[in-house]
């Protein structure tokens, strides 16, 4: 992990030429950069998982381990999955800068180096990195926000269902000695009431599968049904219940 305690950002350069990483070091310290040197690919990798930079500069040819191998190392390692890459090449030409990006290169600048170029171009890069990397945070958060969210309505539905047909067992046991009764030698008053038992019974019922139906509309697996149904019938069960409440009330 990289310190927060890092006053500068730093920059990793690996070359095998003294001159260049001189000029290099004294270019990105004179526009405010820490600066750290390896003189081959081995070195500058393990210098890279040792101080996590900010910016990685690699020549091409070093002995040992060149520069198009290094870059695909670091990009092998977590951390280094992101982090820029320049390559620095004298190799002017279309498959050196085509095996350049192949490896994993964020950018190259071509030899002799421009001082005022390659602060620029390190800047711009470093810049544009960070951005692309809190634009990938965002989206990691996003992405699990709506994971969360999904799960959320999952658990809800599966609750809704369970509790659903916990709650038709009993109901339909109520629903059973409602009909039982009604079939036994009943007062009117009696029988009224019987049948405002099982009307409720049934009224609950058909809550407990709108329960049911509200858990298969959030998995897309609601099918509908056409049937016919008798409009009185369902207007005297939907006032029925509240019919000797009015009552009493006048």
């Amino acid at each position: 992990m990289k310190s927060d305690r890092r006053e500068a950002p730093l920059a990793l350069v690996v070359d095998d030429d003294a001159v260049n990483r001189l000029l290099t070091r004294e270019a990105l310290e004179g526009a405010g950069w820490s600066v750290e040197e390896a003189t081959n690919g081995r070195e500058g990798l393990a210098s890279f998982q040792r101080l996590r930079p900010d910016v990685v500069l690699l020549d091409v040819m070093m002995p040992e381990m060149d520069g198009f191998a290094a870059c695909a190392a670091i990009r092998n390692i977590p951390e280094g999955a992101h982090t820029p890459v320049l390559i620095m090449t004298g190799l002017d030409d279309y498959p050196s800068i085509t095996r350049a990006y192949n490896t994993g290169a964020t950018d190259f600048l071509t030899k002799p180096l421009n001082g005022l170029l390659l602060t620029h171009r390190v800047r711009y890069i470093v810049r544009a990195s960070r951005v692309l990397r809190e634009l990938r945070d965002s989206q990691a958060s996003l992405v699990q926000a709506r994971d969360a969210a999904i799960e959320g309505t999952r658990l809800k539905s599966e609750f809704l269902a369970t509790v659903s047909h916990e709650t038709r067992t009993p109901l339909n046991g109520v629903l059973g000695m409602a009909d039982w009764l009604l079939d036994t030698e009943l007062t009117p008053e009696q029988r009224d009431c019987a049948e405002t038992i099982r009307a409720s019974g049934q009224t609950l019922l058909g809550i407990i599968d709108n329960l049911l139906d509200f858990s298969k509309i959030e998995s897309g697996k609601l099918q509908l049904k056409h049937i016919d149904f008798d409009v009185q019938r369902l207007l005297d069960d939907a006032v029925g219940p509240f019919q000797e409440r009015a009552r009493g009330k006048g």
